[in-house]
């Protein structure tokens, strides 16, 4: 299996803006994830990584546009507890969203 059709696993997992600029317009600061990764031929597990944008989400399975595919394991605590604070809410089947609701 190639690097490109192997599932990761993401543990510790949190979605991030690509840049760290908070005064860039979001349609061209897209949604990355940040996390562990686990099961990735190119890299030893644990590794932090901070991935290309997100392509599409299916329930708990996410596609960057690198097409590397994610498998979301445990989701980051602070990330879900800043969630809950701004009433975003968090769905475990299906916890990536996007503003226009299709990922």
């Amino acid at each position: 299996m190639s690097a490109r059709t192997a599932v990761v696993t993401l543990h510790g997992w949190a979605v991030r803006s690509l840049f760290e600029n908070p005064y860039m317009a979001p349609e061209i600061n897209p949604p990355v994830l940040v996390g562990k990764s686990y099961g990735d031929p190119r890299r030893e597990d644990g590794h932090l990584v901070k991935t290309t944008p997100i392509a599409s989400a299916t329930g708990r399975i996410v596609t960057t546009r690198g097409g590397t595919v994610y498998r979301l394991g445990r989701i980051d605590r602070e990330y879900r507890a800043w969630l809950e604070k701004e009433g975003l809410g968090y769905d475990p089947r299906s916890p990536i969203k996007s503003r226009t609701g299709a990922p």
